[in-house]
């Protein structure tokens, strides 16, 4: 059996981006997230890391573990709209996308 990720953008900011998320699993781009919707990926059950970018700015890699059977959800909430941010991602690019673990 497999493990999935689950991956939701669905923050109001998909009215001002329309260009689509990469969801990069283990380094490798697996999915394409366009605004407003979720992918799930299927993994193999272990320790994987999670990122998503959006060209050069993205979130922090995430460690996660999943298990046989589980989905790990997540919420990808870009935040390159708020200016101090948005500033600050040109230093800093792995702030401009927050990723949290939904429950």
């Amino acid at each position: 059996m497999a493990a999935t990720v689950k991956v939701t953008w669905s923050w109001w900011t998909a009215v001002i981006r329309t260009r689509p998320f990469d969801v990069l699993i283990d380094d490798e781009v697996v999915d394409s997230l366009p605004p407003q919707t979720s992918v799930e990926v299927d993994v193999e059950p272990g320790r994987h890391t999670l990122q998503v970018q959006a060209g050069r700015r993205g979130s922090r890699r995430r460690v996660i573990e999943v298990a046989d059977g589980q989905v790990a959800a997540f919420n990808a909430k870009p935040f390159y709209i708020l200016w101090p941010v948005f500033v600050a991602s040109f230093a800093l690019p792995n702030m401009a996308i927050a990723l949290s673990r939904q429950p």
